[in-house]
């Protein structure tokens, strides 16, 4: 006589895991970079003070931003990154990945939503719309997007 003994498969929930975050923290990083090339693509340069509020969001996913400054104009590049926030902030535990910027320097909300039209025209009016022009660019990568997990599955095998 034959007997065998099966036991149910089991799988390694910590490997699991481990790819999935290994795989959203790369997703969340290309999006970011999709977002960051759409949003900084919209902002002229003139001072740098606009484009550099994107750094410390940029810096969380090694972003390099082009801030470059027209000839003759003031150097604000320190201005605008001390009103810039933001980062990547990615917790396994909770499963919430996200990438954040926002700013605090007005004329560039201003710029955002209205055509100020100062006295010297601006090479690039507003509104300039980075946000959902950007947020456009995201959802267009996220749709491409497919996550996939190779499971191994494991099992103990007796044969008496």
């Amino acid at each position: 006589m034959f007997k065998a003994t099966l036991q149910a498969p089991t799988l390694n929930i910590r490997a699991m895991r481990d790819a999935l975050d290994k795989q959203l923290r790369r997703t969340l990083a290309e999006g970011a970079f999709v977002w960051l090339n759409a949003a900084i693509a919209e902002i002229p340069v003139w001072s740098g003070a606009a484009r550099a509020t994107f750094l410390v969001a940029a810096r969380g996913i090694e972003y390099h931003v082009d801030l470059g400054r027209a000839p003759n104009a003031p150097n604000r590049i320190r201005l605008g990154e001390s009103l810039g926030e933001g980062g990547v902030v990615c917790d396994k535990e909770s499963g919430i990945y996200t990438f954040s910027y926002s700013t605090t320097l007005r004329h560039l909300i201003t710029n955002e939503y209205e055509n100020v039209n100062p006295p010297i025209p601006l090479k690039k009016p507003g509104p300039y719309r980075f946000q959902e022009i950007a947020m456009a660019s995201y959802r267009k990568y996220l749709d491409g997007v497919n996550l996939a997990l190779s499971l191994k599955l494991s099992a103990k095998e007796y044969t008496v």
